[in-house]
């Protein structure tokens, strides 16, 4: 009991702290299965992972920015293959019967409900972003993830990756650190930022040798301006 109220405690001195921003429709992406391990089974990145978050934190501010440019941490190509997913009239998993030159694995599917929840979420990071710039520290509830995906390739569950999108709008103003607490490396992330200077990335995860993405060693500091910012 103390512990339970010592944490109530906690999160209620958090919530008063920071701005939660969030859009109902990021909830609207809700993937059927995914293929692991050579079998089909339930898709594991669903709504329920921000309806847990918001049945803890009470009050939120809508999504409503304007729309960031995936293009400018995307390349082009990449972005109209993940916005032709409007197309679909059922769910696909790729690189099973039908290839993706971008998708990297067999768990990240297209459905016709994934743009209205990754536009969701982009209006959020961009909303995040105006009250932050206006002094508030914010929390943006956003989904799917988004690190595994770099500037040409997607997959892990990720299609736009929403920090490099806000860090790379943030950049605009100063410099800007990403702390990336995952279990997986940030692949997608370290690849945007790699050559840059202004967006220090860092990225806590398991070891690459046994783990998905089988990246994130210690010696890739980045390179060129981005030398020792990786």
């Amino acid at each position: 009991m103390r512990f339970e109220t010592e944490k109530k405690n906690l999160l209620n001195g958090w919530i008063q702290l920071n701005k939660i921003i969030y859009n109902k429709n990021s909830l609207d992406f809700s993937p059927e299965t995914e293929f692991l391990d050579k079998k089909l089974i339930p898709h594991m990145e669903t709504p329920y992972r921000l309806k847990a978050i918001l049945k803890e934190v009470g009050e939120v501010i809508p999504g409503d920015g304007i729309l960031l440019d995936p293009k400018e941490v995307h390349s082009q190509e990449m972005v109209e293959r993940i916005k032709s997913s409007v197309n679909y009239t059922q769910e696909v998993l790729f690189n099973m019967d039908t290839k993706d030159q971008f998708c990297t694995d067999t768990y990240t599917p297209f459905n016709k409900d994934l743009m209205t929840t990754l536009n969701a979420s982009n209006k959020t990071i961009s909303r995040a972003i105006q009250e932050y710039l206006s002094g508030s520290n914010v929390y943006a509830l956003t989904r799917p993830p988004g690190h595994h995906s770099g500037i040409n390739p997607f997959g892990g569950y990720c299609y736009f990756n929403f920090i490099a999108m806000a860090a790379n709008k943030l950049s605009k103003n100063g410099k800007v650190a990403i702390l990336d607490l995952d279990f997986h490396h940030g692949n997608g992330t370290e690849e945007i930022f790699y050559t840059r200077a202004d967006v220090l990335t860092l990225s806590i995860h398991g070891d690459p040798d046994n783990n998905f993405p089988k990246s994130g060693y210690e010696n890739y500091c980045g390179r060129e301006n981005g030398l020792g910012f990786n």
